[in-house]
């Protein structure tokens, strides 16, 4: 039987509880505030203000207009046109809310959506936190769908690994497990526990692996690192570039610090800067200058163009075409010089070469120290060709003997004991 009270003035209780019970009936035990009658609903224990809003569970608060609360437990204390289903479930505000998951929360904005367990969205718009505890601070179009992600703002970013992050920016990827982009565009942190910081269209995939800044730029390995640049790319575990432009470390450990279209292949290789040059042994290094290549495991070049460094150990200071293909051979500078013998070494000039073990040539051209200790200081088209010979200068002097010394002027008194 339905009973009614009707109270045309003021009800005051001075002292005393209004209580309201159910007792287990279907749309019983409601405090209606601002509407008139149940308007079709069958919730029991809820506190309902405001306009019609829909109430279909137990122990619920909907206020505001066309607000639609099924969940148990569920409330919407403002707005309009929005839905909390899931039990314990929250909506602040906003409207075309929709909060599905256990205990989610949405505080406000609008077409937002909190699908996963105690998930939540503080702002925005159009905003989605699928997973459980995932959450969104704000911004457009945005999607936190692993367990515990989180995208602070920005649009159309996406935070799919357990616990990843994207702090800001757009059309950024989190798809990691903890990894995180923090801005910039196009940014993709793939690998576990990777990170992007900035710039655009970056990658992160190797697990730790990072992308400061710059755009178009990788960082494949485990704890490889790009700082900067643009489409650089870290191959190797632990390696690093640090800027430029179409840098690629590809070995273990390797570096490229700056330039343009290095390559450090090897282990523990570098390459400091410059362009085009290659430091493929492993510790080998080019400083500077363009297109050298340090081959040789330890090997080195520091500058100037086209030099090669081949031998184990080997050196080129600078130069141009110059080659040091002898084991710790080393050009000091000139052009077209070649120190092939081991531990041979040509100072400069040009078109000089050191063939045998432990020969030096110091200068001039076209001279050549091809056996064993021998030498030439300067000078044009000389030959040290015996073990231990000397070619002090001149043109054209060849020295056979061993321990023989060329090139002698006539007022000079020489030994030739070894």
């Amino acid at each position: 039987m339905e009973s009614r009270v009707r109270v045309r003035s003021d009800l005051v209780i001075y002292e005393g509880n209004v209580f309201v019970h159910s007792g287990g009936e279907v749309a019983a035990g409601n405090v209606v505030i601002g509407s008139r009658g149940l308007q079709g609903n069958t919730g029991r224990d809820n506190l309902v203000i405001g306009a019609s809003n829909k109430f279909s569970s137990v122990g619920g608060i909907v206020a505001g207009m066309n607000n639609t609360i099924s969940g148990v437990g569920a409330s919407i204390l403002g707005g309009e046109e929005n839905t909390a289903t899931g039990a314990q479930s929250t909506v602040l505000g906003g409207s075309n809310n929709i909060a599905t998951g256990h205990g989610a929360a949405i505080l406000g904005g609008e077409n937002n959506e909190a699908a996963g367990e105690f998930a939540s969205v503080s702002a925005g718009s159009n905003n989605d936190a699928v997973g459980k505890d995932a959450s969104i601070s704000g911004g457009k179009d945005n999607t936190a769908s692993g367990s515990g992600t989180s995208v602070s703002g920005g649009y159309y970013n996406i935070a799919n690994g357990t616990f990843s992050s994207v702090s800001g920016g757009a059309d950024n990827q989190a798809n990691g497990e903890y990894a995180s982009v923090s801005g910039g565009y196009y940014n993709y942190a793939n690998g576990d526990k990777a990170s992007v910081s900035g710039g655009s269209d970056n990658q992160a995939n190797g697990t730790s692996a990072s992308v400061s800044g710059g755009y178009y730029n990788i960082a494949n390995a485990t704890f490889s690192s790009v700082s900067g640049g643009v489409n650089n790319t870290a191959n190797g575990q632990y390696s690093s570039v640090s800027g430029g432009v179409n840098n690629t470390a590809n070995g273990e450990s390797s570096s490229v610090s700056a330039g343009s279209n290095n390559d450090a292949e090897g282990e523990y290789a570098s390459v400091s800067g410059g362009r085009d040059n290659d430091a493929n042994g492993d510790y080998a290094s080019v400083s500077a200058g363009i297109s050298n290549e340090a081959e040789g495991e330890y090997a080195s070049v520091s500058g100037g163009t086209d030099n090669n460094a081949e031998g184990i150990s080997s050196s080129v200071s600078g130069g141009d075409f110059n080659a040091a293909t002898g084991d710790h051979s080393s050009v000091s500078g000139g052009y077209y010089n070649i120190a092939s013998g081991p531990y041979s070494s040509v100072s400069g000039g040009g078109l000089n070469s050191a063939n045998g073990e432990s020969s030096s040539v110091s200068g001039g051209s076209n001279n050549s120290a091809d056996s064993y200790y021998s030498s030439v200081s300067g000078g044009d088209r000389n030959n040290a060709i015996g073990p231990g010979s000397t070619v002090i200068g001149g043109v054209s002097v060849t020295e056979g003997d061993t321990y023989g010394v060329g090139g002698v002027p006539d007022d000079v008194v020489v030994s030739n004991n070894p």
